[in-house]
């Protein structure tokens, strides 16, 4: 699960941000003293080692409190004090302050956190957060200048800053049962469930006799985003006008919610955190490679290159199941990405004409489809189990074909450029290319061909690897045949 923290989920005393003086010379003298009134001589003294950068403009950010002192927040999402002081520094590896939630490319962030601790004696996280102040401070840090969080904490206005983790699973306060998602809530015991307290599904939020407030527990948060949220209308924040309206209604909104409704993002670095296995962060690494080209649009110049791919030049051979990884290698060690087409008529064994009206319908479905894989939680597990893995072997039929085959489909650049002179001189007529009105509506059956090429082709990128000067002009040009009709 996705979970957001909303801004003034816990009350702390006190703003939740707030400006850190720090002098040439450090954290020194009465700014020092001033800084232990708010969080403590600990704190206070790791501040006083943080070496700042030219520009940078420290901030405070009391960030989650443990559940024993605080109880849950107010969306009934509950941080424990021993998660606290074992997951905290996820914000520093995963995190940085983007604003709503916008966390995908590090280069739009406007600042880093320098220091994440539990602070023993105030119950909480706390977050030191280097702010970029100056254009040379942000262009060093990786992203964009914080005009509007400094103007705002420069006149001691309130900053909303909300937090975003990803759970593997929660627990009920009460019964302890697991669940991967709210599907998988418990249910009260008038409900055909065992949870005595009423169960999280449709009483999450309920005070019990003894006070308790039923909440979900988070035993193993990973934290990825910090945002300024600029949309702080009421206490859930920024989240759209049906939460607002179920809200206004006495109705629970949860973590997941409020995640849901602002179509918060897993950023490639949070993933790769919980990838254990290094063939599925190789193809993790390609799914977002992809969505970035697609969605900055640069695959548009490949679009040429990719119309002159010519008729295949060899047949398909014959391919049973267990064939399937070593024809992949082989067309792998060309370079070999079928388009669309030959890609159904060699897994479904489709002659020409059915498989290129099937590819015709797949293509309009194809917009998005990384998008799509990358929003699934669940992608990791398909990942694991890509059946487009690349085989360790090939065999030397499947070489010969494979080799045969190059010239009309290969993706080396040089071999692109060739194919594309030709297509010019032989006066070769290109194939058409997806028009902005042309997608189809979501359809079961074309939406599985659409993701399971979307899956050979990020099998295919992984096997190439990142690391290789011709990765990008391949994941253009893989963009680009994705479109073709």
């Amino acid at each position: 699960m996705l979970k957001i923290v909303s801004p003034g989920a816990q009350d702390f005393g006190g703003p939740q941000t707030q400006l850190i003086k720090v002098s040439s010379r450090g954290l020194r003298g009465n700014d020092f003293s001033d800084f232990v009134k708010v969080a403590g001589h600990y704190l206070a003294n790791e501040v006083a080692r943080i070496n700042w950068a030219q520009g940078e403009v420290g901030t405070l950010l009391n960030a989650v409190g443990a559940t024993e002192y605080f109880g849950p927040n107010r969306n009934f999402d509950g941080f424990r004090e021993e998660p606290c002081r074992a997951f905290h520094q996820t914000f520093k590896k995963l995190a940085r302050f983007y604003r709503d939630h916008c966390n995908r490319d590090p280069a739009k962030s406007y600042g880093i956190i320098k220091l994440s601790a539990y602070n023993e004696l105030m119950h909480r996280i706390d977050l030191v957060c280097a702010l970029n102040g100056t254009d040379e401070c942000a262009k060093r840090n990786g992203g964009l200048v914080a005009d509007k969080e400094l103007e705002k904490l420069a006149k001691n206005e309130n900053l909303g800053v909300s937090m975003a983790c990803k759970v593997a699973f929660d627990t009920c306060s009460m019964c302890g049962h697991h669940a991967r998602n709210r599907t998988e809530y418990c249910l009260g015991e008038d409900e055909g469930g065992h949870c005595k307290a009423g169960g999280l599904k449709n009483r999450i939020g309920r005070i019990l006799a003894d006070g308790h407030i039923l909440h979900a527990d988070n035993p193993e948060p990973l934290f990825f985003d910090i945002s300024h949220v600029y949309r702080p209308a009421d206490r859930i924040a920024y989240a759209n006008g049906l939460l607002k309206a179920a809200a206004a209604d006495g109705k629970v909104i949860t973590g997941t919610e409020l995640a849901a409704a602002v179509g918060l993002q897993i950023p490639l670095l949070a993933r790769l955190e919980g990838a254990t296995r290094g063939e599925v962060a190789q193809q993790l690494k390609a799914a977002y490679a992809l969505v970035a080209c697609e969605q900055a649009g640069t695959y548009q110049h490949a679009k040429f290159a990719a119309a002159a791919v010519l008729e295949q030049s060899a047949p398909l051979p014959e391919l049973k199941p267990e064939q399937l990884g070593a024809a992949l290698r082989s067309l792998l060690e060309e370079k070999i990405a079928l388009p669309l087409r030959d890609f159904i008529m060699l897994m479904g064994h489709a002659p020409v004409k059915t498989a290129a009206e099937v590819a015709a319908l797949v293509t309009r479905r194809m917009p998005g489809v990384y998008e799509r894989l990358i929003a699934d939680l669940d992608l990791e597990t398909k990942l694991a189990a890509n059946p487009y893995a690349v085989g360790p072997a090939a065999s030397i039929a499947f070489r010969q074909w494979a080799h045969k085959s190059a010239e009309a489909l290969s993706l080396r650049p040089l071999t692109v450029t060739r194919r594309s002179q030709q297509a010019v001189i032989r006066n070769v007529k290109m194939a058409s290319f997806l028009g902005e009105n042309e997608k189809l509506a979501a359809t079961p059956a074309l939406d599985e061909l659409a993701e399971h090429y979307a899956l050979y082709n990020i099998a295919f990128l992984a096997a190439l690897g990142d690391e290789q000067t011709d990765w990008q002009p391949i994941i253009e040009n893989l963009t680009a045949r994705s479109y073709l009709t």
